[in-house]
């Protein structure tokens, strides 16, 4: 799994709600709008989230995780973080893999 598809999983595992509509998550990623359409193209043909129109917008799109996206979220995660702990400086690993 690479990078972008680590953070769209990892923000979506955060979302309160379960869903988050595709424009918000593109606020909070460095990815481009195109960038991200792939990215969420890619992790939707694997099983790992779901996109659904939006029923009080018909312009925007909610994306989900699945039960697959989850498991493989927490999967990723883990060895998310001991790359970033062998990787960063100690403070920094310590910020980063904190929570």
């Amino acid at each position: 799994m690479g990078l972008s598809e680590f953070e769209v999983l990892d923000r979506l595992a955060d979302v309160d709600t379960g869903k988050c509509r595709m424009q918000d998550l593109g606020g909070t990623m460095y990815l481009s709008q195109s960038a991200l359409s792939r990215t969420v193209a890619r992790l939707e043909s694997d099983g790992l989230l779901e996109r659904a129109m939006c029923p009080d917008d018909r312009r925007a799109l909610f994306v989900r995780l699945t039960d697959a996206g989850r498991a493989r979220h927490a999967d990723a995660r883990t060895t998310h973080r001991r790359v970033l702990a062998e990787r960063l400086p100690t403070h920094l690993a310590d910020t980063a893999t904190a929570g």
